[in-house]
């Protein structure tokens, strides 16, 4: 299949879709030469094709075409849509009109609108960060099933052998309470 960059407005609206609303096919929709998307149409009729397979391959086209995260892109995308009469009557007062940038620039320019607003507040865009780089579950998932490599486990282990014997060390003795009698 041949791969496209799409004009920034659909690179948009495919990363403004919601994951659990199969997010990752459409992007991969969108990004597929016209011609070629009856391919991803032929594979999601396939008996047994899940349609979370193509949420692996939509992160890696976004992140080979915009520099971003896929999660990230969509997080910035839909606060952006979310404000769109505010954030497109800015830019466009400042000469930027964000359907002719191109689409691996355009999240750069909305981002950069969010940082310059928000970062006046640092509460505000330590928020908006910490929102935008939660990863997916999926993901968090996906690293949790890896195997962990043999020099970190035995670290791990070492420090919790540790602090086992740390524990029993500064145990305390067993105390008794006891209880008052309820009144009665």
């Amino acid at each position: 299949m041949r791969i496209r960059v799409p004009e920034a407005t659909s690179l948009a609206m495919a990363l403004a879709i919601p994951d659990d609303k199969g997010a990752g096919l459409w992007t991969c929709i969108e990004l597929t030469e016209p011609a070629d998307r009856w391919r991803i149409v032929e594979r999601v009729m396939t008996a047994g094709t899940d349609v979370d397979l193509f949420d692996d391959a939509a992160d890696r086209l976004i992140e080979k075409i915009t520099g971003w995260k896929r999660w990230e892109a969509a997080f910035v995308w839909r606060s952006t849509l979310g404000a769109w009469p505010v954030i497109d009557g800015d830019l466009t007062m400042r000469g930027v009109d964000l359907a002719v940038v191109p689409a691996s620039r355009v999240t750069n320019t909305v981002y950069a609108w969010w940082r310059q607003t928000l970062g006046r507040d640092e509460n505000a865009w330590k928020k908006f960060q910490r929102d935008m780089q939660r990863e997916p579950r999926r993901i968090l998932e996906r690293e949790a099933a890896k195997p962990m490599d043999p020099a970190s486990f035995a670290m791990l282990s070492g420090a919790v052998k540790q602090a086992s014997r740390k524990t029993r060390s500064s145990e305390v003795a067993a105390s008794t309470i006891t209880m008052p009698d309820p009144i009665v």
